[in-house]
């Protein structure tokens, strides 16, 4: 894989791929993935995480996978951007995770209003996050 070690002074992981336009269930596949990631798009077609050892390695595997679909792809580590202050990706990052957490906050909230028999199995269904039962409980305290 390309990126082999991770520096103090960048601070952002960027993925720049392309797919072939015939590949569209693998771009799905790839979009899942950058999604699960929780990476940021950018307008310019990448898509950044921020630098970490477990980033680094979830982006070169999927570039490794791009790469194996017959795709380009590309992981780098940037210092920062010109056009997106540091202090504003951070703040793109919590508002992205916020808008998922109250989305699960959502569904989790319906989830109780079920009647218990229902619960078990619409959980089961929910619980591919590893959720849904701790956080029933945590609803019911909060």
């Amino acid at each position: 894989m390309g990126v082999t070690s991770s520096s103090s002074r960048c601070r952002w992981l960027l993925l720049v791929f392309s797919l072939p336009a015939k590949r569209a269930s693998q771009r799905v596949e790839v979009w899942r993935r950058l999604q699960h990631y929780g990476t940021l798009p950018l307008r310019s077609s990448g898509h950044v995480l921020p630098n970490s050892a477990a980033n680094q390695e979830k982006l070169e595997w999927l570039a490794e996978t791009i790469r194996s679909y017959k795709g380009q792809a590309s992981v780098v580590q940037v210092h920062s951007f010109d056009d997106l202050p540091d202090a504003r990706l951070r703040q793109l990052f919590l508002e992205a995770s916020s808008m998922v957490y109250d989305r699960l906050l959502r569904e989790l909230k319906k989830l109780v209003r079920l009647p218990h028999s229902h619960r078990r199995s619409t959980a089961t269904g929910f619980g591919s996050h590893g959720l849904a039962r701790g956080s029933i409980a945590f609803l019911r305290r909060g």
